[in-house]
């Protein structure tokens, strides 16, 4: 053949296959595609596949358009391994004029179809990835094949683009898809809008007929109603002056405002859009989404009403608690000077009775009187206590740095000056500090090394240690003494008023251990207390600031 013959025949295949087939696409132009390239080259079969990898990952074909005998067929799918078209897909176009079933004996569908020549070339995405192929087969031998390689290389490109294109297709379709599923599953409206007073959209969710009433076709190209005609009246100028300013700055904007529905009800929607620019930098599209908050909405002002509600009962609990205080004050004031006196007067005339007329009162009598002069002393210790219990919720704190070692000295010295008989080991750890109030620490201090004083009386080698140690990186001061100690089983009794876990053995009111915890809490700290039974006891207790 001669060269300009050979080229003047692949120009007119080629004008057929680019106008011929040009109408047509899809699953369509396969089968056409198919049916012109049969013709052409006067075979038996024709068909173009697609190449996939089967469950065993096993790289296969399937066919999307095949033609035998003049007839369309139903697709088929098969392996590659053991076909001549192992030889074609990814590589290159393979052309054998006769002796197929010899050449490729492990390929049954060769036997079945009484296939002697073969023909294949293969396809390719614009990246140069494989997607398949195009073959013919035929009965008979087939001659020319130069010329026929060249003619199915031209049908190869234009079905490789075509398939390629119902790919991209296919996945517009799949990625629309995925978007209106995402946008149907959003608990919102989504929308695009165009830049303009009307808000006149572009496209919005189907999930605007929930919430306004109106169907969204209504809005699009303000065709019956434009969006901006819901918002409330008092809120669109405040809306429409956010949104601008927002563009203006070049951010996001977000809003809260209210829209009328179709039945005239008020909801309350949250809306968060940006807006997208050309480029020249105007504003094109308005995106975003509205979410109706109209039950939050209701929460908050049902709880601003509670709130308001709420302030009222403590402004009256307040007041409640003043009259109490006051009431306390004046229960106090009667307490310290209307009790004191009668308790002052027995102690007074009891002790008078026993200097005046002891020779008249036997040994009984004079017990007798002892006793009442003991029960009024106590009586008037344990008011004291309790003043001072009832006075530190009130007093107000005068914070300072405080030096407890210092502190715990002076109270030694009175003590051991009350008691110069007793001899005690005394140790203090220098540099103890923190910060509370001074008149309220020296009240712990006085109750806390007054209690180990008292109840490490009975040893004879009694020691009494204030110091410091660190628990959980914080500070903590203690009181340790080797006394009587407690049962760590009633150690939830201690600081409880009136609670006195050695009975009568030991002078006390049993309010100091109450004091003291009372003191530290108001100080933001905590005390707690560890001891066993003849084996003395230790008081742990941590302000903050505490060194």
């Amino acid at each position: 053949m001669e060269e300009a013959g050979f080229e003047g025949k692949l120009r007119t295949v080629l004008q057929e296959v680019a106008f011929e087939l040009s109408a047509t696409d899809g699953e369509q132009f396969l089968r056409q595609c198919v049916d012109h390239l049969v013709q052409t080259f006067g075979t038996a079969y024709g068909f173009v596949g697609r190449l996939y990898h089967n469950e065993a990952g096993i790289p296969s074909i399937r066919a999307l358009a095949a033609m035998a005998h003049g007839n369309l067929i139903e697709p088929f799918q098969y392996t590659l391994p053991g076909t001549p078209c192992e030889n074609v897909v990814g590589k290159k176009i393979c052309a054998y004029g006769s002796h197929c079933q010899e050449l490729f004996p492990n390929d049954p569908m060769l036997v079945d179809m009484g296939v002697q020549s073969y023909i294949g070339a293969p396809l390719f995405d614009s990246a140069g990835q494989p997607t398949g192929i195009v073959v013919v087969l035929h009965t008979e031998p087939i001659e020319d094949l130069d010329y026929k390689k060249e003619v199915l290389k031209i049908y190869a490109l234009r079905v490789a683009r075509e398939i390629e294109r119902q790919e991209s297709e296919r996945e517009v379709r799949r990625s629309e898809e995925r978007y209106r599923t995402l946008v149907a599953n959003i608990p919102g409206v989504v929308y695009r809008c165009r830049f303009d007073a009307e808000r006149s959209m572009a496209f919005i969710s189907e999930a605007i007929q929930t919430l306004s009433g109106y169907p969204p076709e209504d809005f699009i190209d303000n065709r019956v109603r434009s969006y901006a005609s819901l918002i409330h009246p008092q809120d669109a100028p405040v809306v429409e002056d956010s949104v601008r300013a927002a563009i203006r700055e070049n951010r996001s904007f977000v809003l809260e405002y209210r829209l009328v529905d179709a039945q005239g009800r008020i909801h309350w929607v949250y809306e968060k859009g940006q807006a997208h620019r050309d480029q020249h930098g105007d504003v094109v599209w308005l995106d975003g989404a509205l979410f109706d908050i109209s039950d939050k909405k209701q929460v908050e002002n049902e709880l601003r009403s509670y709130q308001v509600h709420l302030e009222q009962i403590v402004e009256q609990r307040t007041a409640d608690m003043q009259n109490a205080i006051a009431e306390l004050e004046a229960f106090s004031y009667s307490v310290s000077h209307d009790l004191r006196a009668p308790l002052r007067g027995i102690d007074g005339f009891s002790e008078a009775l026993l200097q005046d007329c002891v020779g008249q009162l036997d040994e009984q009598g004079r017990d007798y009187l002892a006793r009442i002069r003991a029960a009024s002393q106590r009586m008037g210790a344990l008011i004291d206590d309790l003043l001072t219990l009832s006075r530190i919720g009130r007093k107000e704190l005068k914070r300072e740095v405080v030096d407890l070692s210092a502190l715990a000295r002076t109270v030694f010295e009175r003590l051991q000056k009350d008691e110069p008989q007793r001899v005690v080991d005394i140790r203090v750890e220098d540099g103890l500090r923190l910060e509370g109030d001074a008149s309220l620490m020296t009240i712990v201090l006085e109750n806390l090394l007054g209690n180990a004083w008292k109840y490490s009386g009975r040893k004879t080698d009694a020691c009494i240690e204030m110091g410091s140690t660190t628990v959980d990186d914080r500070a903590v001061f203690f009181v340790r003494d080797n006394g009587d100690g407690f049962d760590m089983e009633y150690a939830d009794k201690l600081f409880g008023v009136f609670e006195r876990l050695h009975g009568g053995d030991f002078e006390g009111t049993g309010i100091g251990l109450a004091t003291v915890k009372r003191i530290i809490e108001r100080h933001g700290g905590r005390i707690w207390g560890e001891g066993k039974p003849q084996q003395g006891a230790c008081f742990y207790f941590s302000l903050p600031g505490g060194n």
